[in-house]
């Protein structure tokens, strides 16, 4: 698990680009999604990588959180968050999690530490 979330990758919306941050909640079945700007635009990207198709590859990269407001990809291109560490997203988004899908016997399944687990006969089990 990263510093902020279960998942962060690099998204693009409206030529802006996001740190977009994925949170599960660990009392119930729902996680939360959180864009947290950082200021720099496709063109910029662009601009800094050589190509709009090398920018373009980078959206949905992986992205290590480094502390106060830095990350970086998956082939090392560092990125600030619009303030910092102290950036608040710009925009949040909560979804839930389905049960997961069970086929044959069924069996006893309960949301634990912010994922599903299934009750087997060798105890508790990540579903």
């Amino acid at each position: 698990m990263s510093a902020l979330g279960e998942s962060e990758t690099l998204y693009e919306k409206g030529g802006w680009l996001y740190v977009k941050c994925i949170i599960a909640n660990w009392s119930k079945p729902e996680r939360y999604i959180h864009y947290w700007p950082i200021g720099v635009t496709m063109y910029d990207l662009g601009q800094r990588v050589g190509s709009t198709e090398e920018a373009q590859s980078r959206i949905g990269m992986k992205m290590t959180s480094r502390g106060n407001g830095v990350f970086l990809d998956e082939k090392f291109l560092g990125y600030r968050l619009r303030e910092g560490g102290q950036t608040q997203p710009e925009w949040s988004e909560t979804e839930a999690v389905p049960p997961p899908i069970q086929r044959g016997r069924k069996l006893v399944i309960a949301w634990r530490e912010g994922r599903w687990f299934k009750e087997t006969s060798k105890g508790w089990k990540r579903a």
